[in-house]
This record gives structure tokens, sequence and C-alpha cells, in this order.
């Protein structure tokens, strides 16, 4: 069987409402003003753009299948700040990936990313992982922990917890609603607030560490962009960082040449380099076997404690996982996500005593 593939199809022709949503956007921004809700978009209103234009021609040239991803010429990253860039990212994928679903057989999506000029990489990454179904807008998340807190938040894959843990860092925008962290209105992207934003580290499932870089550099990378060492202070802090985590002898190597395992502790190193206040964590502990559960519980509780790589000031951390079990009597907080719920149980007592479905399922054995 032969199957003819278009490898580089733009939704060119969109529904008439996100192109106005998006010169309303902009609009917004120039005025400093609050960026406008984006509209409701229905199934036939992307169908009747899709069938008159790219499936009409993808039958006509006789291909099976097209790669599908944003139009290009409106992607404009130098339009706006990061803030624009994101959620105009983030609205265009959706579609993408609302015509996938619709029609699945034909169109494989590839998402845009939200990059800005003299932007990191963050909210591009955070772009890439993102599920596109969206936490519902009714979450209720209220507030459960203290400094020095580590609070595990439970799910089973796929609920939504990287979003959610995305969102509490400011590398995703809300869909509706508001936030703070420590008192400063989030996201923060403005370079005259980043003082406050650095005071929460992210550390992404796997590592995320960038592939061009050796394992010190990917650590020294926060220190080069966010602080004022000079190179010989950056250097003793990177050694620092790399000896507490045990990665030494993987210094100079490159991601790809080191194990899962290891790159995750990398990226926690990153995230530890400007001693934050907050810490949240990105299912750290799948697909490390026992020796690094282990490390990685026993470190987090130090940091919880306080411990000398932050200035032996408690540390508040937030993990996500898919199994709670690992967390019992070292988290003194726990949660759940369900269903697009934020189930605040607190202690370990109220986990035991809990009768809801999502809970008993994740201290299973």
């Amino acid at each position: 069987m032969t199957m003819i593939i278009d490898c580089h199809g733009h939704y060119t022709v969109l529904p008439k409402a996100h192109d106005a949503w998006r010169e309303e956007q902009k609009a917004a921004f120039k005025a400093g003003a609050e960026c406008p809700p984006y509209p409701d978009i229905s199934d036939d209103d992307i169908r009747e753009t899709i069938e008159a234009n790219q499936l009409r021609l993808l039958k006509e040239r006789g291909a099976d299948m097209t790669i599908f991803s944003p139009r290009a010429s409106a992607m404009a990253p130098h339009v706006g700040d990061q803030s624009v860039a994101v959620k105009w990212a983030q609205v265009c994928n959706d579609l993408i990936a609302r015509v996938v679903g619709l029609y699945p057989d034909i169109f494989a999506g590839v998402c845009m990313l939200p990059q800005s000029p003299e932007a990191d990489m963050a909210s591009s990454i955070a772009e890439l992982q993102r599920d596109q179904s969206p936490i519902p807008d009714d979450l209720i998340a209220p507030r459960i922990l203290t400094p020095g807190g580590l609070l595990v938040l439970g799910g089973a894959p796929k609920v939504g917890k990287s979003d959610f843990l995305m969102t509490a860092g400011g590398i995703m925008s809300p869909a509706a609603g508001e936030f703070t962290f420590l008192g400063e209105a989030m996201p923060i992207f403005e370079e005259t607030r980043m003082a406050h934003r650095l005071k929460l580290g992210f550390v992404f499932d796997g590592g995320q560490l960038l592939g061009s870089l050796t394992i010190a550099e990917n650590i020294a990378l926060p220190l080069r962009y966010h602080s004022k060492m000079t190179e010989t202070e950056i250097e003793s802090r990177v050694t620092e960082l790399l000896e507490l985590t045990d990665l030494t002898a993987f210094a100079h190597n490159t991601p790809v040449n080191v194990a899962r395992s290891w790159q995750q502790r990398a990226g926690l190193a990153r995230a530890l380099a400007l001693s934050p206040d907050v810490l949240l964590l990105d299912s750290p502990l799948t697909g490390l076997d026992v020796r690094h559960t282990v490390w990685w519980l026993g470190f987090l509780g130090e940091l919880a404690k306080g411990h000398r790589i932050a200035g032996a000031k408690p540390m508040t951390l937030v993990a996500t996982a898919d199994d709670l079990r690992p967390w019992r009597r070292r988290a003194n907080r726990v949660a759940c996500l369900s269903g697009g719920k934020f189930l605040a149980l607190g202690e370990w007592s109220a986990v035991d005593a809990s009768r809801e479905l999502v809970v008993q399922e994740l201290l299973q054995d």
C-alpha cells in the first residue's frame, strides 16, 4: 500500500473570529490593556474552513495526509512581548489540535513555538509538552501549603498535572482568571519583575536540557542569564551543584550521552542554581530505579527542611506524581487532580480516609 503525505501544510484560511481576536490582542498590547477573551469557535466553523480549502486541495492533488501546522506568515514572534507570543501560540496550536481531532486520519499536527527576541526557551519547551486538552476553567486550587512544605500532586497520566504545574509556574497563561505568586500577579515576563519570578524554580520531566550544551553548561545557563556572577564564581557554583547531585563525572558530556535518570538530576541542579524559594517538580520520580528514587526523596526532604545549597532556608516544594506510594510519609501535604478538580486532601491521615476513586487508584499496589 502506498501513502502520499504532504509534509508541509499550514492552516492558511482560518475562522474569521480567530483572526479578529488576533487583531484585538495586538491592539490591547499596544494600548497597555488586558488581553481580550478568546472567542468561541465551533467545530462547524473549523470544518467550513478546512473542507473548502486544505481538505479540498489535498483530495485534488491525490495526497492522503498532511503534516499540518499554524500559518507561518502569522506567527510573528516579534509582535508584542513574551506573554503575547505565549497566548498566540497556544490558541493557534489549539486550533491545529481541533483539526486533527476532527480529521485524525488526514491531518497530523505540528505546533508553533512562542519564541520572542531575547526570551529564553522555557515557554517554548512548555508549549512542546502541553496537552491540548486544557484544564477546565473552573479548576479550584486552594492554598494548602506553608513555607518549607512538600506537596505531592497526584493524578492519572494526561489528567493535566503538567499543565497545572506550568501554569502555577508562570510558564503557561491560565485560560481564565488570575493568580499570584508571593503577592505578585502571574505570569511574569517583564524584565522589571524578573527578580521576583526567579524566586521560583522549575524542574521539567526528564530535565529538558539543551542538547548542544554539556551538563555543566546547562546548569550554568540561569547563572549566565540572570546573575551578576563572575566567570570564576559561576564555575564554583556549578562545581558545587555537580558534586551535590553526583554529576561530576558527567559534567562535560552532552545530554544525549547521559542516562535519563542523570538528566533529571541535571534539571534539578539547574533549577537550584539561583536558590529559589519555591521549587516545582514535574514527575521527578518517573522512570527512576530504586536507587535514584531513594536519592530524590531524601534530597527533596533536605531541601524542604533547609539545605546549604539554598542558604539553609526551608524551601517550598510541589511535585507531581502518577503514584502516591513512594511519597508516603515524605510529603507533608497531598492533593489530587481529577476531572478538572483540585482535591486538597492535606495530611496522610486524610489521604487514607479518602473515598475518592482517584486517591484509591494512586495508592494501589
